[in-house]
């Protein structure tokens, strides 16, 4: 009997806003015989393993994108066979908005100043009634 793969994983969709998929803390890459062969820093950019099988809970993987700072090793390791990364391990930060920008209170202070031209101060400051 052939086997057959799904491939409708669980990963982000791929639409008009490409995902920011990143690694969500420093994971140690270890292989059997091998050991620890890089530690891939938390804030790492990822792709989806869009060439291989979901998992049998249904939850897609992911590769790894080469990161600053990476070793000799971990390039060559990079480069031959990729660092996957599990689904649990990844965050989504396309859309991120868990930290609003509070500094912006949508006067036109706020707009001068976050284009450079000074400070919220210099346009009158937190003035509410402007």
């Amino acid at each position: 009997m052939k086997k057959t793969f799904d491939f409708s994983c669980n990963i982000p969709a791929l639409g008009y806003l490409a995902p920011m998929l990143m690694t969500n803390k420093e994971i140690p890459y270890q292989v059997a015989s091998y050991g620890t062969v890089a530690v891939i820093p938390a804030g790492t950019r990822c792709e989806p393993a869009l060439n291989l099988p979901c998992l049998p809970n249904g939850n897609g993987r992911f590769w790894a994108c080469p990161w600053e700072g990476m070793s000799d090793r971990a390039e060559s390791w990079q480069r031959n066979y990729g660092f996957l990364i599990e689904y649990e391990d990844i965050t989504d930060t396309t859309l991120d908005q868990s930290e609003p920008n509070d500094d912006m209170d949508g006067d036109h202070g706020s707009a001068l100043a976050s284009a450079g031209f000074g400070t919220d101060e210099d346009y009158g400051g937190d003035c509410e009634h402007c």
